[in-house]
């Protein structure tokens, strides 16, 4: 399992330079304004769900452990 949450947390970090990318392509870095890119938006959707995904999986790693 640790080798997936490691795995994951490193699709976090590919996420964030991807956003950072698509947010200098375009100019465009806050998220209200209604000119943010679709894409940068969906990326950091994926990000917060792989967090969450992340904090689920080590919160199990770390029960399976101390049991």
């Amino acid at each position: 399992m640790a080798r997936l949450i490691e795995s994951l947390s490193r699709s976090v970090e590919l996420l964030s330079i991807e956003i950072e990318h698509e947010e200098a392509r375009t100019g465009v870095y806050n998220l209200s304004a209604v000119t943010y890119p679709v894409l940068a938006r969906s990326l950091r959707a994926r990000k917060h769900n792989l967090r969450i995904t992340i904090a689920s999986l080590e919160a199990q790693f770390h029960a399976t452990e101390a049991a």
